[in-house]
């Protein structure tokens, strides 16, 4: 009997049922004192483990329903629990998944920009944070770490993750703001958009010496075309002009409608002056060429006036005024031209 009792014992580890094999009526004696005791652990072991089971079946019914990732590690950061979604997200069993730990199932590159954030929730604090990912393509996912603690509350014993992937209300959240900040007309940058780039601009200027310039631009004459051709030939000489104004500069420099016919450039990391006098001359180039809508001639020109800075303590007012005392007097001298200024920044270098 004793030694029975012992081989239940071993088999009982991996066997929650292994003491159904001990005899129905144990004898009244020590040995079968001992069995009795046990066969009413077991029976409350195997009682607690189905009732557990039955727990994590109707957990696993909620959250399996539920598009967001879901999951539980240990203080060793090892998967205890996971939602189906796991199986979607990284094409793998969940039987795979549990037991693996998060460097393990994440790979080292998004386990290190995780890590840091594991720590802190290990560490007893509630951790949410956006993350952005390329692979399997472009998307966003929003994460929140949340610590469960010991029955005494004096010890984290693990890690709810929460992970949603939120990448269609990151791209309306770009839509919005590239709209707040876009022309409806040209599609260039509004003036909201403009002041804030210059204030960068600037602020990288003074940084690293490096000359920039800002082009203040004004169509001559475009009143007269809107009067004799009516609002929508005005439209779309202000369309025409802004791819014009596009093409004449680089793929970084910010172009921007201020409001009518007024447009701006920002060149940032020039040369020198004559980088920003063969901008404007290519503009002035580009307006020459004429514009023709329906066969009907929009017969316009283009004043510039191009302030530059390398540093210093003038603030954007001052520039942006600089920019247009020069464009006013392009105007008064014949139209159809530019000035540069101030003079002591005509030779600078970068």
């Amino acid at each position: 009997p004793l030694s029975r009792l012992h081989q239940v014992v071993r088999d009982s580890a991996g066997d929650a049922s292994a003491f159904e094999q001990l005899p129905l009526r144990p004898h009244r004696d020590e040995i079968g004192d001992v069995t009795r005791a046990f066969v009413r652990l077991m029976r409350d072991v195997r009682q607690r483990g189905m009732l557990l089971a039955r727990s994590e079946r109707r957990l696993r019914a909620v959250t399996d329903t539920l598009p967001a990732l879901l999951a539980f590690i240990d203080t060793d950061e090892r998967y205890v629990f996971n939602n189906i979604a796991y199986e979607r997200a990284f094409g793998m069993p969940l039987g795979k998944i549990r037991g693996k730990t998060v460097r393990e199932l994440l790979g080292e590159a998004r386990y290190a920009r995780a890590r840091p954030h594991l720590q802190r929730a290990l560490a007893g604090h509630i951790v949410s944070f956006d993350a952005e990912y390329e692979d399997p393509e472009p998307h966003w996912m929003e994460m929140t770490y949340r610590p469960e603690w010991s029955e005494d509350g004096k010890q984290v014993v693990g890690v709810h993750i929460h992970a949603q992937d939120i990448t269609q209300r990151k791209l309306e959240t770009l839509r919005l703001s590239r709209m707040s900040q876009t022309d409806h007309l040209t599609q260039l940058f509004n003036r909201s958009a403009f002041e804030s780039h210059l204030h960068a601009a600037m602020a990288r200027s003074r940084e690293d010496g490096r000359l920039m310039a800002l082009l203040f631009l004004d169509m001559d004459r475009f009143k007269a075309v809107n009067d004799q051709h009516g609002h929508a030939v005005g439209d779309l000489l202000l369309q025409a002009f802004a791819l014009r104004l596009r093409r004449c500069v680089r793929d970084a420099d910010v172009v921007a409608r201020l409001g009518g016919d007024e447009f701006a450039v920002i060149l940032e990391n020039i040369d020198s002056a004559a980088s920003a006098r063969g901008v404007a001359e290519s503009i002035l180039d580009a307006v020459a060429r004429g514009f023709h809508f329906d066969g009907v001639p929009a017969d316009v020109d283009v004043s510039i006036g191009i302030a530059l800075f390398q540093g210093g303590m003038t603030t954007e007012d001052a520039l942006m005024r600089g920019a247009d005392v020069l464009l006013y007097r392009a105007k008064t001298q014949g139209r159809g031209r530019y000035e540069i200024g101030p003079p002591e920044l005509l030779e600078a270098k970068i």
